[in-house]
Order: structure tokens, then sequence, then C-alpha cells
């Protein structure tokens, strides 16, 4: 690939060949040579050769050139009460892609995560999304290869292999499973649509000016329709909030005398650790003292606790072996979610911060005790 430049040439010519039926051709005429190699059921190849055909023409239309990674696209699925966000993000062929989210929640969620990243975490790894992207051969999966092959799409040289992957929030991308693929199939015909009735019916002068492209169902007149809408500005996304009961031990907690200030964050860090079968990205806690910089307590979250949950237990047991802080100081919304009705039923001031002054230098010097840290994940 020679770049995104040439979008349209992305897919080596599939446009001009047009994967159905010219792929079906191909096929049929190499079915021995892949005889006792290719595995794969024909009714999970004929999804994947649709959406490969959908993207073949998406490419076609090179949108990298006119979408821009802040240009919302949301799509209101036929019989369905979801929405369905898009992003066209990068402009060179080892970067280009698109990433497609099931939910409001999840595309706005990733976008602040994006937006506000002044703690440096992979944000790449913290979103709910199904990501389509150009890569090298080494970061293709054998289940991503068996299709590319079995499709006969041309792959050679640098960033050229064309491939699907599934990320979730705080684990390493997987292969898109198969019961997604009704799904996918179905985003990637729409956007198909979306991308033709911007760029072909010249309404690409609305993009970068913060409209939203909505496509949606109509009942009444059974059709599609696609336009841009205004928009009031990007919603932020919700926090949950945790919740204390009265108990004894919240009294006591609330009759303890105070003193000091504390600082406390959580951060997820720019490493991949094993899981059980899986790869996951590390969530970290610091509770630190705001004068002297001592670490009261730093612990990783393990992946079988609900870490809204974890994060306030944290806090009492601080309170407990380290006594009651006249103040808590924070720079999370999401922290602050966790921790606000335990402070405010305890006497403790939250105080929310642009940066803290301890536990930024005190997460970079924990990164560098993991074993491989130079191979940070970004």
């Amino acid at each position: 690939f020679g770049g995104i430049a040439s979008a349209a040439a992305v897919c080596y010519n599939w446009y001009k060949q047009c994967i159905p039926p010219t792929m079906m051709e191909r096929a049929a005429k190499n079915d021995k040579a892949r005889k006792g190699r290719i595995t794969m059921e024909k009714e999970i190849l004929d999804k994947w050769r649709q959406i490969y055909f959908f993207l073949d023409n998406i490419c076609g239309m090179n949108p990298w050139k006119a979408f821009d990674e802040k240009d919302i696209s949301a799509l209101f699925p036929k019989g369905t009460q979801e929405e369905h966000f898009f992003t066209f993000f990068g402009r060179s062929s080892d970067a280009a892609g698109i990433a497609i989210y099931p939910s409001s929640d999840a595309y706005f969620g990733a976008r602040e995560r994006r937006r506000k990243n002044f703690k440096q975490e992979p944000v790449g790894f913290l979103q709910d999304a199904i990501v389509f992207r150009f890569g090298d051969r080494k970061a293709v999966s054998k289940a991503n290869y068996e299709v590319i092959k079995a499709l006969n799409i041309p792959c050679r040289g640098h960033g050229s292999w064309p491939f699907f992957q599934r990320y979730r929030v705080g684990y390493a991308p997987v292969d898109v499973p198969v019961e997604a693929l009704d799904t996918l199939l179905d985003d990637m015909g729409n956007l198909m649509m979306m991308v033709r009735a911007v760029l072909e019916g010249h309404m690409d002068d609305r993009l970068g000016k913060g409209d939203v492209l909505v496509r949606y169902y109509s009942p009444e007149d059974d059709v599609y329709y696609t336009h841009f809408t205004k928009t009031k500005g990007m919603p932020k996304p919700i926090y949950g909030m945790v919740t204390m009961k009265e108990s004894p031990r919240l009294n006591k907690l609330r009759n303890a005398a105070s003193s000091g200030t504390m600082e406390l964050d959580w951060s997820f860090l720019p490493l991949l650790m094993k899981e059980g079968k899986e790869k996951v990205v590390p969530r970290l806690v610091l509770i630190m003292d705001a004068k002297t910089g001592k670490v009261l307590k730093n612990e990783i979250i393990p992946f079988s606790e609900e870490p809204h949950q974890f994060l306030a237990a944290m806090l009492e047991n601080v309170i407990d072996e380290f006594g009651k802080p006249t103040a808590v100081e924070i720079c999370d919304e999401e922290v602050e979610g966790c921790i606000a009705d335990l402070c405010r039923k305890t006497g403790i001031r939250v105080v929310k911060k642009k940066r803290l002054k301890w536990i930024p230098q005190e997460r970079q010097d924990i990164i560098k005790t993991f074993p491989g840290y130079d191979s940070e994940i970004g």
C-alpha cells in the first residue's frame, strides 16, 4: 500500500474486481489447494465474504480523506433500540482503520479517554469496539489469516493485511466472535451506504463542523434515511457511584479523628499481563500521603473484582491502617464516583485537581519494575 492517499487501491483492486462473484470463482478454483487447511464453515465464510465486500466498497471511496476521528457517525439499526457509532482513524497505510462501537456510552467513553489522556494510559486497549485496520502479517491471527486466504484477498508489503478484532476495556484484542458476525455485517453494509450518501451526495462540506451523521430506519416508509443533524456538544460518559450502607464499620470510620491529606488515583498501565487464558491490561491503584509522598497503598485490581467497589474498599482499609484524612485529592471523575459517598458520610473532603503531585512519578517508577516494561503497549 502506498498510503491512504491511494485508498481506492487499499484492497488491491477489489473494487474493480468486485468480490462476488469474482472471489467465489477464485475460491472454487483453489478449493483443492486449500483442502485440509481451511476448516471454516461455509456459512461463516459467506458472512465474511459479504463483510469484506462492503469493506472493499468503503475503501474504494477512500473515506479517510474526508472523515476525521472527531466526526460522529451514528446508526439506529432496524428493529432495535440500539445506537451504533463509527469513526475513521488514521491517514497512513499502517494506521488507518475503522472502529465500530455498540453504544453511545462505549463511543463517548472512548473519546473522553483519548481527549483527557494525561495519565498516558493505553487508550487503544480501553474501548469497547470492533476495530478494522491494516497491519503487517505478524499482527494477523490464525483465524483472520484463514479468512483472508479463503477469500483470496491479495496482501503484499508493509501494512497491507486487512483484518478485524474485538476490543474490550482492559483486555488485549481478540478475534471477532462468530455470534457477532451478523451485527458486524449489518453495520458494515450501513456504513457503506452512509459513506456513499456523504461523498456521492456532496454532503462532505458538513464534516468537521460538529454535526452528527445519522442513519435510521423509517418503518412508515420502509427505508433507511441518512442525513446530518445538529448537536449541542459531546455528552460526558456516565460513571457509576458506590453507595455505602450504614453499619458499625461506617460509624467507626465516621468517628475517627481526622488529620492530613491523601492523594488517590487509579490508572491502566501500558503493559499486558496473563490472566488465565487471556491477556489483560492491569489497573493500578495508588494512595499516597499528599505532604510527604509516602506510599500508603499500591495494588493491582484483580480482574475477578468489581473495580469501583474495590477502590472504595481500599480507601476504607487505608483509613483503618493510617487514620482518616481531612481531605482526599483526586483528578478523575470516575474515582470521585467510587469514593464520594464514603467521604461524604465520614466527613472527608474530596478535592479535585488537574494534576496530582506525587502519584504520576510513582506510577512511572512502578511500571519500570515490571518484566519487559521496555516493550510497553503504548
